[in-house]
């Protein structure tokens, strides 16, 4: 074999597997050699894309044939790409980011494709415009405050848009897939039900121009102009903001006729809840109203009912009705299928991330929403963006997207935020509300509480035996312990955990003592976790501060005063009705049936709780937002901190902390957002030298407080300097 100078080369052909044309077979099939000067062939077998330089694995200098230097570090740039030996080609992902990177580092005349990847690239050209805007319009807003000018945009007149949702809506409303990262209280809900109208009217007019004759044989042969289909998945309390005729954002900002019911009760009863409300029918003749109740299910005569001929159908469902719901949920061929809060799918391994991808499988296009798309980590973004479309990130793997951007803590490498920023910055828009929102600043103050004598002695006893049980359970392994005398004092209070950590957990609200699995899975030794004991046990101190106890017979012990009830009842004396509405936020169960007791005749309170039906909730929303004798709102940050809108209030007191981070910052945002007129004022009700200062440092921190499990050492060694301070004042 001579090469172009003439001089012999080894054949080494018979080592690699070629390429070869598709579209030939038999004899005439052929290896695809690209011609001189191209170095570059690219193949796909439509899962992986196949990157072959030239002779690429026999070359050993840029002045032999086969690629040169460059070729050869730009094919080491693909994003979780890997040289394949056998195949003498690297084989990548085939998603967007590695054709972008293919896009950008040669030439169209500089590679040459085959015909099955030429199918492939043809479609990502088409599609990869995403919306009605560049990328480049995007940046220049958030850089310049350069405004794009929308296409054909209608939106609600008492309602118009603001510069960063018509930027926003420009980006997503052409999109197949897109993410709208804005903060909390920023409008992203309004911008979401301006796409799905505008989209509706689009898919109207394009059916239409392709069928010009259809109200004059159409219309007669039976045809109906197609529905623009919805699915949105929000969390529970979340859903009435979408759907409640007065206030939810369908009423506020819709264009078209929209057809929108939640989908309620159980799965039979959701199932045909959907099948009525694709039928798209009007039951006012009928008089029936397909509300399934679980004790007289009615049966529509359809003789009366007519087609309604919205031109949208909107269901909207829970993350729980939608995992239970899913495969019938996903025979529907959906438009458009929305997560709202999809931080509920940030881990990929749990019934509900399986479930939304299974259904958005069959969805044209797909949207998450949400204004802390990470609460932990950095890889709390893969589960998310996968959904959208597999791979979106540019890896098909959470341990791959994790290799790539993350350290072992799961923390973001800080070299690696400018690729990640470009990568998210093709499929999301993301805003802060400081950006774009002239929203009066937010006040904090902390309140320090004195505990009553009885309260300072019970904190200080389980305290103290806290610490030594502790120091103990370190020391020694709980497998063996449970092989123990059984008279040991440590084996006793293992025997008797499993009913003191019932009775915690009874009492708390939602998911406050939430921790992440993995931690817990290495933490356990045989049927005990230190650190499930370790949590049990500080929520118990925090009972005590909020002034009970529940024991583990599931009597509650209440102690001779509550100072914490005391000081609210003295900041409330000294607001009156002009300076706001109130939220007192609490995680323990007690603790809302105490603050409502307390104060059932002086602020006319209402509550959102935790097992509350979904009209009451609905009932206390609306009542605490427009009732002006209605002056607090008792709810929980897991029930009542995500997607409401509390504007009413112009205080938010902490009486108890939840530990997460994430509830901390979504229940702030619930009077601090569009619609809010004055300051707000923050207020945490701390006692000195108690858990309750060991919560507050880590959320101002922003840190979870189950972070502290990773490094148990940390949690006793505070808890043994509480002690000391305590005992030694």
């Amino acid at each position: 074999m001579k090469d172009p100078d003439g001089d012999d080369v080894e054949d080494d052909s018979s080592d690699v597997d070629e390429l070869y044309d598709p579209n030939l077979s038999g004899n005439e099939a052929r290896p695809i050699v690209p011609p001189s000067p191209l170095k570059v062939m690219v193949d796909t077998d439509g899962e992986v894309l196949q990157v072959r330089l030239y002779k690429y694995g026999s070359w050993k200098s840029p002045h032999e044939e086969g690629a040169d230097e460059d070729d050869r570090k730009k094919c080491m740039k693909f994003p979780n790409g890997k040289y394949n030996v056998r195949e003498d080609a690297y084989r990548v992902p085939l998603t967007d980011p590695n054709l972008e990177h293919l896009f950008a580092s040669w030439s169209r005349e500089q590679y040459e494709l085959t015909d099955a990847a030429k199918m492939f690239v043809d479609y990502h050209l088409k599609t990869r415009q995403l919306g009605d805007i560049k990328l480049e319009e995007r940046l220049k807003y958030l850089n310049d405050g350069l405004v794009p000018k929308p296409k054909d945009y209608e939106h609600c007149a008492c309602h118009p848009p603001r510069a960063h949702q018509v930027v926003a809506y420009c980006s997503m409303v052409a999109a197949e897939y897109f993410a709208l990262l804005m903060d909390m209280g920023t409008g992203k809900s309004k911008v979401a039900v301006d796409v799905i109208c505008n989209r509706a009217r689009r898919k109207r007019k394009k059916f239409l121009a392709e069928n010009p004759d259809f109200f004059t044989k159409g219309v007669a042969e039976g045809k109906r102009i197609p529905k623009y289909l919805a699915l949105i998945v929000a969390p529970k309390t979340v859903c009435f903001n979408w759907i409640d005729p007065d206030i939810g954002e369908f009423a506020k900002h819709a264009t078209q006729d929209i057809n929108v019911e939640r989908l309620t009760g159980k799965v039979l009863g959701r199932s045909d809840q959907l099948i009525e409300l694709i039928k798209d029918l009007d039951h006012s003749e009928c008089g029936v109203v397909f509300r399934h109740d679980k004790n007289s299910p009615v049966e529509c005569q359809l003789k009366k009912c007519k087609p309604m001929n919205s031109p949208v159908i909107c269901a909207v469902i829970n993350y729980e009705g939608m995992t239970d719901l899913a495969d019938v949920l996903r025979l529907i061929p959906w438009d458009i299928m929305i997560l709202d809060e999809s931080i509920k799918i940030k881990s990929g391994k749990t019934r509900r991330s399986k479930a939304a991808k299974k259904i958005r499988a069959s969805a044209q296009s797909a949207a998450i929403l949400t204004g802390l798309p990470i609460t932990k980590d950095t890889r709390d973004l893969f589960s998310q963006f996968d959904f959208l479309k597999p791979g979106l990130l540019g890896y098909t793997t959470l341990k791959s997207f994790e290799d790539r951007y993350c350290d072992k803590y799961g923390k973001l490498r800080p070299d690696m935020l400018p690729e990640l920023q470009k990568t998210l910055s093709r499929n999301s828009f993301v805003v802060k509300a400081e950006q774009c929102l002239d929203l009066p600043p937010k006040q904090y103050q902390t309140l320090h509480i004195e505990m009553a004598p009885d309260q300072t002695d019970a904190y200080n006893s389980m305290l103290n035996q806290m610490v030594v049980d502790f120091e103990e359970m370190e020391k020694l392994d709980i497998k063996r312990l449970e092989k123990a005398n059984p008279d040991a004092a440590l084996h006793k209070m293992l025997d008797n955990f499993d009913a003191a950590e019932k009775s915690v957990v009874s009492e708390v609200e939602g998911s406050s003592m939430e921790l992440d699995p993995e931690i817990l899975a290495k933490e356990r030794l045989g049927k005990f976790s230190l650190a499930r004991v370790i949590v049990v046990q500080m929520m118990r101190l925090e009972q005590i501060t909020s002034g009970f106890i529940k024991m583990a017979d599931g009597s509650i012990r209440r102690f001779s005063s509550n100072p914490k009830i005391d000081a609210l009842e003295e900041y409330f004396e000294q607001i009156d009705a002009s300076a706001g509405k109130v939220i007192v936020w609490a995680c323990f169960r007690e603790d809302v049936r105490a603050i409502m007791e307390k104060f059932k005749d002086t602020m006319k309170p209402v509550k959102i709780q935790g097992g509350m039906k979904d009209d009451d909730v609905q009932n206390s929303i609306k009542k605490f937002q427009s009732d002006d004798e209605c002056r607090l709102l008792v709810a929980n940050p897991a029930s009542g901190g995500q997607g409401l809108n509390l504007t009413a209030a112009r205080h938010a007191i902490y009486f108890s902390q939840s530990w997460s981070l994430d509830h901390r910052d979504q229940s702030e945002r619930r009077c601090w957002r569009l619609g809010q007129t004055g300051s707000v004022m923050y207020t945490d009700l701390v006692v000195p030298n108690s858990i309750d200062g060991i919560v507050a440092q880590r959320l101002r921190m922003k840190k979870d407080i189950a972070e502290m499990l990773t490094d148990k050492g940390k949690i006793i060694t505070a808890l043994r300097d509480q002690l000391s301070a305590r005992l030694g004042s």
